[in-house]
Formats: structure tokens, C-alpha cells, sequence
């Protein structure tokens, strides 16, 4: 007996979603007003009965202690028929577009689990289609993950909060060293080369050799009432807090003893990894901050590192609030979107434009047939992703950090 005859090959070799995204260090975050190009490609074996082929962009949450939480999902049907109709066998393939809202952004995506926090936006492709026994089945692609990022400026609000600059004095004795630190530039963008400046008055018997910096992320959320049913309700909400060090430098300097008006500085690149600074209540409240602790070891001392705790209650570091935006630091900046409240009902939801794939496309087992749209060999005519012309948001390259210090640049101002 052949084994043809008992097993019944699979019609249906391949069924996949693509997107227009980018790969590899060039990656294409979308944002509010983005444009999101795809294609559903169905490759068959024999012919089949198809009624419809549906797309789904969807957002999930998800927390540590929770199941899921859907925010939102959009089907669109890229192409159906009233009754089933034969899709021969050979190649189909079918686009759509997905055109994200302009006036609101959404939280963005959160894939790393040290925030205690997840959102992923994920697109999906359905097939509804019958075999030889008229048996109804339903065949599924894989779920292709998208990065969404809001559109974040520098706003007044971020602007009531920044500190220009702070210092430190530390003292022992007689002696003392005055540090004054201050960002070059109020905010940074993922994968930016954000600066320090460091302005320091050594007035001691040591001179001065590094100077380190730690960056440190901090996930405010809600706690979940119902976690302790057996604690007294309080009056107000309370929140829970999670830090994290995601970067650790330390840079090599030269300030000798006695020395007035030193100008150090520290440039480190911004993991391209980070979050925006947000503050979401689209779903559960999520708040994501950053600061950078700076710590000059001075009168001889040495810094070997330190848990996030003590970071935090170490009186001799210099803590500065950083701001990760989407959008470069100017003095010009674009229309403040505001995130929205899910308690709102907003009814600015993803939509899919229609009559971006008006018929199927059907092939020969040769290649593509007159009438199909796009070739799957000619990847010119695929979407391909721009980010001037789309408006989508290019996630910057990740660059390694040096795992050695670096040296840092310093310069003597002369006194007014």
C-alpha cells in the first residue's frame, strides 16, 4: 500500500503575514498617523474552497499577576466570497494597509520583562476554507510582532520637571570638591548619544580619576486590590515601583588636586532598547521614568558599584532626571498628542483602508498570472519601508558600549 493514499498531503504549503517593518538594525517603529503596509501570501498545493481570508491587528497587556488584557482589535476581510470558490494551485498573495490614528498615542511597546510589564501589538492572518469532505477548517499565520512607540516631545510639562543642573560638595576637614552637573541637552531618543556636562571645583589634597554613570528605570503601576484581601483598604491608590540599572559606564578623567573650574564630558549612548518616558492610562496606569546617577569618587575613595537600593540612598551620587522622547530635542516642535484614557471610550481605533487588495491573485504553478498584483520575485514592488515617506518612526541602531572605561573629555576654563 503507498503511503499517499493513506496520508493526504496538506494543500496548503505555506500561509504567512508579512508587514513592511524593516529588519535587523533597521527596524521601523510605527507611531500615530503611520501607515502600516502588508501582504497575506498563500502558497498551494492543490486547489482548495476558500470563503475569506481576515487580517487582525490587535494590543495586548499583560502584568505579572494577571491573564491578558485585550485593549484593543481590528479585523479587516482582504478577501471573501459569498459561498467558497476555488483558489487554484501556485502562489496568491493579497495587500492591505492599516492606517494608525493622528490624534492620540497609544502606550508603547513593552517587550522586556524586567518592567513587570508587557504590551505587544501583533497582526494575524485567518483563512477560511473547506477541503475534499466539505469539512469547514480555518488555517492561522503566525502572529508577527510590530513596535509601536508614541509620539513623545519634550513638552512643558517634562520642562516643569527637568533639572537644569545640581550639585554636590563633598567635604572632609578643610577640603572639599563642588560638582556640578548638567545634561547637554534636556532630552535624548533612543539610541542617542546623550552627554554630561560635569563642572567641578577640586579644592582637595587627591586628585580625581573616573567618574561613573548608571542609568536606571523606574515602572510605576497600580497595585492590584485584589492581591491582599485581607489588608484594610487604604484611602488612596497605592502604587508599586520597579527599578532597574540598564547602564553602567565609567569614564576616565583627569582633575588634579587644587584645581578650579574643570569642565568634564561624559557622553554615554541610550540603550536603543529603552521605552519612551510615558505615563499610560490606556489599559492598567503604567508610568516609565529614568534617571542617571552620578558618582565622582573623590578624597581618595572608590566606587566598585552598588545593588539599585543603595544607589538610591547613596547621599554623595548626583541624580539627574533624563527624558526619552520619539522626537529630537528643539525649539520647534510638532502638535502635543495626548495619550488616551481608556475609561473614555476613545473611538480613534486602527483602521484598515479599504480596497487596498480589490481581487484575489490568482497563479500558475509557472509563476504569476496576468491579473495578480505583486510577484513574490519582485520585491520592488512590495511595500518597502521609508520612513520620510510613511512617517514611521526608525528605531536607531543598537550600539555596543565599550565593556572598558572610556575617556572622557576635560578642559580648564579660565576665570571670569
Amino acid at each position: 500500500m503507498r503511503f499517499s493514499r493513506v496520508f493526504k498531503t496538506n494543500p496548503i504549503q505555506r500561509f504567512e503575514l508579512t508587514v513592511a517593518s524593516g529588519t535587523g538594525k533597521n527596524v521601523v517603529a510605527f507611531g500615530p498617523a503611520s501607515i502600516i503596509n502588508g501582504s497575506v501570501k498563500l502558497f498551494l498545493d492543490k486547489p482548495i474552497q476558500a470563503k475569506s481570508i481576515t487580517a487582525v491587528f490587535s494590543c495586548q497587556e499583560w502584568d505579572r499577576y494577571q491573564e491578558p488584557t485585550k485593549l484593543f482589535s481590528v479585523e479587516s476581510i482582504i478577501w471573501s466570497r459569498k459561498g467558497y470558490e476555488v483558489l487554484e494551485k501556485g502562489s496568491h498573495i493579497y495587500l492591505f494597509a492599516i492606517q494608525l490614528p493622528s490624534t492620540v498615542n497609544y502606550p508603547p511597546t513593552i517587550r522586556d520583562s524586567y518592567l513587570g510589564h508587557r504590551i505587544e501589538y501583533t497582526l494575524q492572518g485567518h483563512l477560511d476554507f473547506t477541503l475534499d469532505n466539505k469539512a469547514h477548517k480555518q488555517k492561522s499565520t503566525a502572529s508577527v510582532p510590530l513596535t509601536y512607540f508614541p509620539l513623545v516631545t519634550f513638552d512643558d510639562r517634562m520642562n516643569q520637571y527637568a533639572t537644569r543642573n545640581r550639585c554636590i560638595k563633598i567635604e572632609q576637614g578643610n577640603e572639599y570638591v563642588q560638582i556640578t552637573a548638567s545634561f547637554v541637552s534636556p532630552s535624548s531618543c533612543p539610541g542617542d548619544l546623550c552627554s554630561i556636562k560635569l563642572h567641578t571645583i577640586n579644592r582637595s589634597s587627591y586628585s580625581i580619576s573616573q567618574v561613573h554613570i548608571v542609568l536606571v528605570s523606574t515602572a510605576t503601576s497600580l497595585n492590584h486590590s485584589n492581591r491582599h484581601p485581607d489588608l484594610p483598604i487604604s484611602s488612596g491608590p497605592s502604587y508599586q515601583h520597579r527599578q532597574r540599572q540598564i547602564l553602567n559606564e565609567s569614564f576616565y578623567v583627569s582633575i588634579p588636586k587644587n584645581s578650579d573650574d574643570m569642565t568634564t564630558i561624559c557622553p554615554f549612548r541610550v540603550p536603543s532598547f529603552c521605552v519612551p518616558t510615558t505615563q499610560s492610562y490606556f489599559g492598567r496606569y503604567i508610568d516609565i521614568t529614568y534617571e542617571v546617577f552620578i558618582i565622582v569618587p573623590a578624597m581618595g575613595t572608590s566606587w566598585e558599584g552598588c545593588t539599585t537600593s543603595q544607589l538610591f540612598l547613596n547621599t554623595q551620587t548626583i541624580r539627574l532626571p533624563l527624558f526619552i522622547t520619539t522626537i529630537p530635542y528643539s525649539s520647534t516642535e510638532p502638535p502635543k498628542l495626548q495619550i488616551p484614557f481608556a475609561h473614555e471610550n476613545n473611538s480613534d481605533i486602527p483602521n484598515f483602508i479599504i480596497h487596498e487588495s480589490p481581487s484575489p491573485s490568482p497563479s500558475t504553478e509557472e509563476g504569476w498570472a496576468p491579473g495578480s498584483p505583486v510577484g513574490l520575485d519582485d520585491e520592488s514592488c512590495l511595500p518597502q519601508a521609508c520612513e520620510d515617506a510613511s512617517g514611521h518612526l526608525t528605531v536607531p541602531p543598537i550600539v555596543s558600549s565599550a565593556t572598558s572605561p572610556r575617556r572622557s573629555l576635560s578642559t580648564t576654563s579660565s576665570a571670569a
